[in-house]
This record gives structure tokens, sequence and C-alpha cells, in this order.
């Protein structure tokens, strides 16, 4: 397991999914930073990450309402990794992940990162 165990996938209320890091969570918000959107693509069988928020200043804390959120919960290691090389400590490049990197999940996707 990664020693990132605040981030998480929120299922939003619009119906997007959002990979991020939870700062702080009370009865009425959630802070979250360095949000992506997660978007399937089908076609290329992979999974793409994009900055959810494109011009804001890395770090910056993001406050959604509780009411905002369906579903929060732990990703694959290989997504959490992969995230957080890319958009947390940017000590990787965007990459396609290979399948081990994504093992654990119930099917085995190759994951590409869009900046």
């Amino acid at each position: 397991m990664s020693d990132y165990e605040n981030v998480k996938v929120l299922v939003l209320s619009n119906g997007s999914n959002i990979l991020c890091q939870v700062t702080e969570m009370d009865d009425n918000f959630v802070s979250i930073t360095n949000p992506v959107t997660l978007e399937a693509d089908n076609t290329e069988n992979r999974i793409n990450m994009n900055p959810m928020i494109r011009f804001a200043q890395k770090n910056t804390d993001v406050v959604l309402p509780v009411t905002n959120v369906e579903l929060m919960y732990i990703p694959t290691v290989g997504l959490q990794e992969e995230y957080i090389a890319v958009f947390v400590e940017e000590t990787k490049e965007a990459t396609e992940t290979s399948e081990e990197e994504t093992a654990g999940a119930e099917e085995t996707e190759e994951v590409e990162v869009e900046v």
C-alpha cells in the first residue's frame, strides 16, 4: 500500500469521478487537493486522468459540499501510485500504466494519464 492513505476517488452527484487527496472532512464539507478527473476510454481500454482545475496552483485546497459526494473509496494501488508520481510529486511523466500496476482491480486496464 502507498504512503498516501488520503488518496481517494470521489464520485460526485453530477457523475464525475475525481481522484484526489482528501485533506479534511466534516459533516458539511470535504477539502481536497490536486484533483484529477477520471474518464474511462473504452475504445482504447484505459483510464485518462486530467487536472480538474487546470489553472489552480499545485496543492490548492478545493472545498466541496458533502452533499455533492455520492461515494468515496480507495483506488487501486497502481492508480494511486501513477497519480502520486505524475500529479503530486511530479517525479514521472504522464505514461501508460502497465497491467501489473493496476493489479487488484476487477478488470485489468491500461491507464494513460493526460496532462
